[in-house]
């Protein structure tokens, strides 16, 4: 089964990913070229608090990010492990979001890298 989840973003409802309850897999599509990606550093996710928490008690174990550059993929307990929240001074964005250094990301692509894109 899909499970759609949703966030708020400017104050209006917004996709969250989808979580993939036969896998236990988080999946989220960005096709902003800033999206997915911490403005300041080399950090992937940009999920809001509430889709986190939800994924915990959906027993999540696996996040995939696929960012316009390349598909990312984490595990949950690695994600929250090494991962923060940082909640911006933007008004658009309600809950604290989380991210986690590129380090921490497998990729398939062949550079893991915003060099060129950003």
């Amino acid at each position: 089964m899909i499970i759609k989840l949703f966030t708020i973003y400017d104050n209006k409802p917004a996709p969250g990913g989808q979580y993939y309850t036969e896998t236990k897999t988080y999946i989220k599509v960005v096709r902003a070229s800033h999206g997915g990606t911490h403005p300041y550093r080399l950090d992937f996710g940009g999920f809001d608090d509430p889709i986190i928490q939800k994924l915990k008690e959906l027993g999540c174990q696996n996040i995939e990010l696929q960012l316009p550059f390349g598909t990312f993929r984490i595990s949950f307990e690695d994600f929250i492990g090494f991962g923060y929240h940082k909640k911006w001074n933007d008004g658009r964005f309600l809950y604290p979001r989380w991210y986690c250094s590129a380090g921490h990301w497998r990729s398939d692509s062949p550079k893991k890298s915003q060099e060129g894109v950003l």
